[in-house]
């Protein structure tokens, strides 16, 4: 159904599928780590994990280390998206379909502003990075809108006209 073996721990569907996916996850670390010696002063007992297990896990695309985005990186996840179904990075604020999305994209420039402020104190209250700015910039992020009037729309309309 999800076309992955990524069970949240928590899942309220099925939450003891969830469990079991995460213990075969440690066990997996304890074989691959050599972790069935001592921890702190104490014997830990040896993986159930098995090289038969590992195979029958893998062979449904089993995932032994999940990449867990930030909110930062889903948020540009879904940007991207967005750009390429409406072919800009202007997403408004108060957009209906993610309304996430909007506010992320208007903290980015509010972010940026700081991160480029002359003011020391200012820079530092932000989390923009250059690397973050590279990679918005790379998808053509416009930090600065230039918000065109309706009748300016108007005219536009009528000069294609």
């Amino acid at each position: 159904v999800y076309g992955n073996c990524n069970v949240p721990q928590n899942w309220k569907e099925n939450s003891s599928l969830g469990r079991w996916v995460s213990q075969q996850r440690d066990q997996y670390m304890l074989l691959t780590n050599n972790k069935s010696a001592t921890i702190q002063g104490r014997r830990r007992r040896s993986t159930s994990m098995t090289p038969e297990r590992i195979s029958a896990l893998e062979s449904i695309g089993f995932e032994w280390v999940l990449m867990i985005l930030t909110e930062w990186e889903v948020r540009l996840d879904e940007l991207k998206t967005y750009k390429a179904k409406y072919g800009d990075c202007n997403v408004p604020i108060e957009w209906s379909e993610n309304p996430q999305l909007g506010r992320w994209v208007f903290t980015q420039r509010q972010q940026y502003k700081l991160f480029m402020s002359d003011n020391p104190e200012k820079r530092r209250k932000s989390p923009m990075t250059p690397e973050r700015i590279g990679v918005l910039e790379s998808i053509d992020f416009q930090w600065v809108l230039i918000i065109q009037t309706e009748w300016e729309a108007r005219l536009d309309e009528l000069k294609a006209y």
